[in-house]
């Protein structure tokens, strides 16, 4: 079930790399600010806010080393899909779900080891190969295959968002069964934490992200690719190299975050 449970992942990846064009980061060098905005939020104020609220309410270990690694992964590939519910910045979403990704395979590992590498030994470096394999490669190649094949393959992608979402639905029921002996270790504290982590970040983003700029679409955009985080992959880490155990915070994160970013659109559309 691991195994399996990294394969669809995997495959997640390069759907988001059949979905990118070499044209979607050209925005990136005309206007870098927001993009540079939007990175340091995402690794320094997501783990940082999963580290003091899982010592402020006092969770165990693994729960503890499971909040880290949803706050040390990259922008959930769901964002992109938020951000045009809510009218926001669409490049930029892309442009910073995209970035954040590929970053992650060599941030994530110095971050995880930066929290938690004082509680558990952490090889670095195994991490690292796992989110090069994981990342990396599936999304070059899905690049590489829409560059020279976009034309022939826009029916599969027409019907990628679905595949998408299946692919997500097996995910999170495939570590839910590996969890099936810990389900009665949920409590009230951990989701209540899982669930303040998620919408601090998108307050926390959109209000520093008001200091940078005057465009409420590009604040949007920050506030929802810094708050909905790729718990899939955060998920996976947990059961590779920690426990099935720490990767429930994981599994209710990728829940509630497409609630309270559903949420999050209705009050944009509204306010538009």
């Amino acid at each position: 079930m691991k195994e399996t449970i990294i394969i669809l992942l995997s495959f997640l990846m390069f759907f988001m790399g059949l979905n990118l064009k070499i044209s979607d980061f050209y925005s990136t060098f005309k206007a870098p600010k927001m993009v540079i905005i939007g990175l340091l939020l995402q690794y320094l104020l997501m783990p940082l806010l999963a580290y003091i609220l899982s010592i402020l309410f006092l969770l165990e270990k693994d729960f503890l080393i499971g909040m880290i690694l949803v706050g040390a992964a990259s922008g959930g590939i769901a964002s992109n899909v938020m951000c045009y519910l809510a009218k926001a910045d669409l490049t930029l979403s892309i442009t910073l779900t995209s970035i954040s990704t590929l970053l992650s395979a060599f941030i994530t590992p110095i971050i995880i080891q930066f929290y938690i590498g004082q509680i558990i030994f952490i090889d670095h470096f195994a991490i690292f190969l796992t989110l090069v394999k994981l990342i990396i490669i599936p999304v070059a190649a899905g690049l590489l295959i829409n560059g020279f094949f976009e034309n022939k393959i826009l029916f599969f992608k027409k019907i990628l968002p679905i595949i998408a979402k299946i692919t997500i639905i097996a995910i999170i029921a495939l570590i839910i069964i590996l969890n099936r002996h810990n389900l009665d270790k949920i409590s009230y504290l951990l989701m209540i934490c899982v669930m303040l982590h998620n919408i601090l970040g998108f307050i926390f983003a959109y209000l520093i992200s008001t200091i940078f700029t005057k465009n409420i679409s590009q604040r949007r955009t920050v506030a929802i690719e810094v708050a909905m985080q790729n718990s899939g992959l955060a998920a996976i880490l947990a059961i590779k190299y920690f426990s099935s155990l720490s990767a429930i915070p994981a599994v209710i994160f990728s829940i509630w975050h497409n609630i309270s970013g559903f949420v999050f659109t209705i009050f944009a559309r509204k306010n538009n």
